[in-house]
């Protein structure tokens, strides 16, 4: 039986985040009073801040997609299934939820879990509302 269901689309409010602490974080390694020869140790500073950007970046485009939310903590999310690892975690701009892959075949390697975050301003409202009021009931059974 379908719980929940709804397309999740790109955070904008995440996205400007990232862009704000990654900036800011460049920023001040701009500012700080390197010595003379330092630039053997900013710019590769600035090269990870760059690479650490462009990550996150590709993460948050990755949290979009149909959701579907069944009973008995299964979800299935980019075209497979899943099943809810632990509680969510929330704050008033998302939650986290914590997935391991539902089916895994037996000469397949373990596949670490994946953590979901929803933002809140990837879904309308009353989506949101919806989902929140649901996750907060959540059990998850070992």
């Amino acid at each position: 039986m379908v719980l929940w269901n709804n397309k999740l689309s790109i955070s904008r409010q995440t996205y400007l985040f990232s862009i704000g602490i990654h900036g800011g974080i460049a920023v001040a390694a701009l500012l700080a009073p390197w010595p003379a020869n330092g630039i053997f140790f900013w710019l590769p500073l600035l090269a990870i801040i760059m690479i650490s950007w462009i990550w996150s970046q590709k993460n948050i485009r990755q949290c979009q997609g149909r959701l579907v939310l069944f009973k008995g903590n299964k979800v299935h999310w980019q075209k497979a299934a899943w099943s809810i690892a632990q509680p969510p975690w929330f704050s008033c701009y998302g939650m986290v939820v914590i997935l391991h892959a539902f089916v895994q075949a037996e000469n397949a390697r373990h596949q670490p879990p994946v953590r979901l975050w929803v933002a809140s301003d990837s879904l309308s409202p009353e989506a949101w509302r919806h989902l929140n009021q649901l996750m907060r009931q959540y059990s998850v059974k070992k």
